[in-house]
């Protein structure tokens, strides 16, 4: 299970600078709908994982 931790977090890694160079143009609004979605989904990630256990 570590190396798939692992790879997930190089494969994040690697994404972020595509992915944060496609909000250049956003609105105030837009990004911060972007935001409550990122963290939604890393809470929903950890509760998720949690309940699993």
């Amino acid at each position: 299970m570590k190396a798939m931790q692992k790879y997930t977090v190089s494969a994040v890694g690697a994404a972020m600078p595509v992915v944060l160079g496609g909000c250049t143009g956003m609105s105030p609004q837009d990004g911060n709908t972007a935001i409550g979605a990122g963290v939604g989904a890393a809470v929903g990630g950890v509760i998720g994982h949690e309940i699993d256990d």
